[in-house]
């Protein structure tokens, strides 16, 4: 795949529901899947469910912590997580904890990854596709 269709992909994920990766965006750590339902307007976190399955759409959870590692990638381009972290009020340990929870990688390890590589976990992830390591060409 090569980064024009991993980004072609990427977006045409967002597309499935505007609403839900706007939400995502702020990367809030705390955003628990009844608290997303919540807030667009769905009752309950099973419907949060539903709604995803029907948009061909990954579980919440699943969805939610790659989304914010990529979203973090991409903000710290820049900078540092560290820095990203003390920008949004949070301790660096925290972000750097989630992120190899999420990845089963070091934080060095993704920030040497360009975007395409890193969306292109992301969607294998998301696609059932799982690799023992998520390194990809």
């Amino acid at each position: 795949m090569t980064d024009a269709e991993v980004y072609g992909e990427w977006q045409a994920i967002r597309d499935r529901w505007d609403g839900l990766f706007r939400l995502l965006d702020t990367v809030d750590l705390r955003l628990s899947p009844r608290s997303c339902a919540e807030q667009l307007n769905l009752g309950s976190k099973g419907a949060l469910e539903r709604e995803l399955q029907q948009r061909g759409l990954p579980r919440f959870r699943v969805l939610r912590d790659w989304w914010y590692v990529v979203t973090l990638h991409e903000n710290a381009k820049q900078s540092s997580l560290a820095d990203v972290a003390l920008a949004r009020g949070d301790y660096p340990s925290i972000l750097y904890r989630f992120v190899r929870a999420t990845t089963g990688l070091r934080w060095r390890e993704i920030a040497a990854m360009n975007g395409a590589q890193l969306r292109k976990s992301a969607l294998r992830v998301w696609a059932g596709l799982r690799e023992p390591s998520p390194r990809f060409d």
